[in-house]
């Protein structure tokens, strides 16, 4: 801390005394005289905050939150249900989250099923902050805290009721009290452990164990690296335990049929062909680098030990770091069934290394380089607020979700006959509005669980003897038919 408000204040002297007043130089001063946090969290509600709840639910936000709302509603704390069928997919963290967030809050509201997110986000960006901060100073902590808020996996998913960015945040904090706690003593060093205990608990409680290996690959490696093999036996002790409680949770609500959809989230279905296993590591690297773009770029150079050293970096946080981000990573790459998403816990550290790697060129690498780092973070920001300006002007992506319900509500009105949802295609955020209107959708897999009076929605062919009463597309154009059963 004391080294870095030398720095902050030398940065300061320095541009006073030449009497520089470009922007990039009043921004600076500007920001270096505010509390770290303080810009951290003003960012956050900047880039993160705005309309975060203008939009109806998307992609699986309906589901969660279905099931979350089913935990209120029924006390189904460990095993609840998606319109009326066991919901197992994943461990039940984030609807635990998202039930306390809506009993806060006061209503099921986008805003209430988006708080758990949008706190973690924060969570995440104050965390990298700090970590750059304490390695190379201010500058390298907001470059840092940039990176996070702005890469496109939090671009995307930072106001999304969905697991990702938890389990992001969960598993790095877990990785840097870790590496806190190696070094201490007593007390100290218990607590850490317990703390990563916990937090390596929660990762594995928000999607399964299978993330847990960002923790482990990394700071396996780093354990192998510097020769501490008494830290892999502890590693694994974290490791089991954070597993036992997913496999106590599994034996707890497991129902027959429940390990073929645990087999299905797992990813762990036949390898394919060579043609296309090789095509799925190429997507997957190229989709992965774009995710972490443009941040990779300032971040690959801090992964060097020699240009670390020459730009005046200690190399103990850039090879924890780069443990940490492409351990696991190079592993995912040659998976058959890797999608990007599941590298998303990679990104703190990316942020880490990005900070520390922007920072050292903006201080002591060429003029240009520091003109090309000020230009990147100004150029991003404004790019982010420029796509929240276009949210409200989006007005049938908002309220998609919204509208397909009322579609389905309109044939319906205020009879009370049981509605039916047959699948293979449900789209759950309509039916979390269709429920929030007072209706109860049940879902069911077949014909045969059809029985009058009733109606049924559906996108697949009708059964013998259902009369159409309505019909709506959804924004990718497939129609939704409304009948009624008698």
């Amino acid at each position: 801390m004391l080294r870095a408000m030398i720095e902050d204040r030398a940065v300061q002297s320095a541009l006073r005394a030449s009497r520089v007043t470009s922007p990039s130089a009043i921004f600076i001063q500007s920001v270096a005289g505010l509390p770290p946090w303080l810009v951290v969290t003003l960012l956050w509600a900047l880039l993160l905050l705005p309309f975060a709840g203008t939009r109806s639910l998307y992609y699986e936000e309906g589901r969660y939150t279905l099931a979350a709302l089913d935990m209120l509603a029924h006390g189904h704390w460990l095993r609840p249900e998606v319109l009326g069928v066991g919901f197992v997919e994943k461990p039940p963290l984030l609807y635990w989250l998202t039930a306390l967030s809506v009993t806060i809050i006061g209503a099921a509201s986008e805003w209430a099923v988006r708080v758990p997110p949008l706190l973690a986000s924060l969570l995440g960006a104050l965390l990298v902050e700090r970590i750059a901060r304490r390695e190379a100073g201010r500058l390298a902590g907001f470059i840092a805290a940039i990176a996070f808020l702005i890469s496109p996996f939090v671009f995307t998913k930072g106001a999304r009721g969905e697991p990702d960015l938890l389990v992001t945040v969960f598993s790095f904090a877990a990785f840097m009290i870790w590496l806190e706690a190696r070094d201490a003593v007593g007390a100290a060093r218990l607590r850490g452990w317990c703390l990563t205990a916990l937090l390596l608990v929660a990762t594995a409680l928000c999607k399964g164990p299978q993330p847990l290996a960002y923790f482990g690959i990394g700071a396996g490696l780093l354990a192998l690296i510097e020769r501490r093999w008494r830290e892999l036996a502890e590693l694994a002790a974290l490791g089991l335990l954070a597993v036992g409680v997913v496999v106590l949770w599994s034996a707890l609500v497991f129902e027959p049929g429940d390990d073929s959809t645990w087999r299905q989230q797992m990813r762990l279905e036949d390898w394919p062909a060579l043609l296309p296993y090789l095509g799925n590591i190429g997507r997957f690297v190229g989709e992965t680098a774009s995710e972490m773009m443009p941040w990779l770029l300032l971040a690959m150079p801090a992964m060097s030990t020699a240009w670390g050293q020459r730009h005046g970096l200690d190399d103990r946080a850039p090879r924890a770091m780069t443990c940490y981000a492409l351990g696991c990573t190079v592993l995912l790459a040659v998976w058959p069934h890797a999608e990007s998403r599941y590298a998303m816990p990679a990104l703190g550290g990316v942020a880490v290394l990005a900070g520390l790697g922007g920072a050292a060129l903006w201080r002591q690498g060429p003029a240009w380089a520091g003109c090309a780092v000020t230009l990147l973070l100004c150029v991003a920001i404004l790019v982010r607020i420029g796509w929240l300006a276009a949210i409200p002007f989006e007005a049938e992506r908002n309220r998609a979700a919204i509208e397909l319900a009322d579609g389905f509500a309109a044939p319906i009105g205020n009879s009370t006959d049981p509605i039916l949802v047959l699948g293979p295609q449900v789209d759950y955020n309509a039916s979390f509005y269709l429920q929030q209107r007072g209706y109860a959708p049940r879902l069911i897999f077949g014909p045969g669980q059809i029985h009058g009076p009733a109606w049924l929605i559906t996108a697949a062919a009708p059964p013998a003897g259902a009369e159409k009463k309505g019909e709506i597309a959804d924004r990718k154009g497939l129609l939704y038919r409304i009948y009624r059963i008698d």
